[in-house]
């Protein structure tokens, strides 16, 4: 089960478009995932369809949001939700400092789908987080396939760069949602400059 709650990070305020969310990716341990969404989880209407936008190496999920918003605004699409959630390296461009409980991949690592390296505890204390990308993205869709009253016809991922890298590696080797038998649900993958 994922769980969602607000995450307060001083640099990036919601506005009235996107809503900035600490998607809990591990209930034991508490480890997150910061994601962009269209509207707040916990407040969620049952989507008909949704949208994941996968960001490249070096940029943000918050770009990844902007760009896919523009594209469902342009294109009028309905009753649709939008998540982009952010992938964070350790070192590198793109490092995060020390937040408790985020998890982190070393060195871009997440867009081979590979398991994150540490998250840091309330004392500062570091952990061996092991929790693989593909998994963070299982559980997403899985929280919206588990409801009761579930609507969901469609599941989009979307990637562009390092983003399409890992929707690409998702697609042929990662994706274990589970699907109860009675829900129908077409999954699609659209990748963009890749470079691989």
């Amino acid at each position: 089960t994922i769980t969602f709650c607000l995450v307060a990070f001083e640099q990036v305020r919601a506005d009235g478009q996107r809503h900035l969310e600490r998607l809990t990716v591990d209930q034991r341990s508490g480890m997150f995932v910061p994601a962009f969404t269209s509207e707040p989880l916990k407040e969620s209407q049952n989507p008909k369809h949704l949208l994941l936008s996968i960001h490249g190496a070096g940029s943000s999920a918050d770009g990844a949001y902007r760009e896919l918003a523009k594209v469902v605004q342009e294109e009028d699409i309905k009753d649709c939700l939008l998540i982009a959630p952010q992938f964070n390296s350790t070192e590198g461009f793109g490092a995060i400092p020390c937040i408790p409980y985020l998890v982190t991949w070393r060195n871009g690592w997440w867009r081979y789908g590979s398991r994150s390296s540490t998250y840091v505890d309330d004392s500062g204390d570091f952990h061996r987080a092991g929790i693989a990308t593909f998994e963070v993205l299982d559980r997403i869709v899985d929280s919206f396939l588990s409801k009761d009253d579930s609507r969901l016809e469609s599941v989009l991922f979307f990637g562009f760069s390092a983003g399409g890298q890992l929707i690409q590696r998702y697609a042929l080797f990662g994706a274990q949602v589970d699907n109860p038998a009675n829900v129908r649900v077409e999954f699609s993958y659209f990748v963009s400059s890749p470079s691989s």
